[in-house]
């Protein structure tokens, strides 16, 4: 006896019918994921930028100014910009958007206005909030707690 194997056409399409629900049940938590990771990235980047600007200011034997604004952020060395960034689709600075830091050439220490930065995103309800002291080290935390990876304001 011949046997044919393989799928019928109707075993494809009943198949074909169950990854399409199981696409349409998991597309809000996709976009969920996707808006969280613009938040940990945008406060990845300020974080490593506020870093770069202690060390600049160090190495340059000059003050280096960090000056937050609702859409971005820019890295002064007295007149001169040194690098400016746009913050990523859909994310915002909620709080602190006017925050600027100085980093003092001698001591690496900063000067902080307005501070700390709240970075959140549209498609997200959790936040994370970006923090310089004084004596110039970075931090960023959960104000809510509900980013995990990170500690709880």
């Amino acid at each position: 006896m011949n046997r044919r194997r393989g799928f019928t056409i109707i075993e494809l399409m009943v198949a074909l019918v169950v990854v399409a629900i199981l696409a349409v049940v998991a597309a809000p938590a996709f976009g969920e994921y996707f808006a969280a990771q613009r938040v940990k990235s945008a406060a990845e980047e300020l974080l490593t930028d506020l870093q770069f600007a202690r060390l600049e200011s160090v190495q340059k034997n000059a003050d280096i100014t960090l000056t937050m604004n609702s859409s971005g952020y820019t890295i002064t060395r007295g007149a001169a910009t040194v690098k400016t960034v746009t913050l990523g689709s859909g994310t915002t600075v909620s709080a602190g958007s006017t925050m600027s830091a100085v980093f003092n050439a001698v001591r690496a220490t900063a000067n902080v206005n307005n501070g700390p930065v709240t970075i959140a995103n549209g498609g997200t309800s959790r936040t994370l909030r970006v923090g310089v002291n004084t004596m110039g080290r970075v931090t960023i935390c959960s104000p809510s707690g509900s980013f995990k990876g990170y500690d709880a304001c």
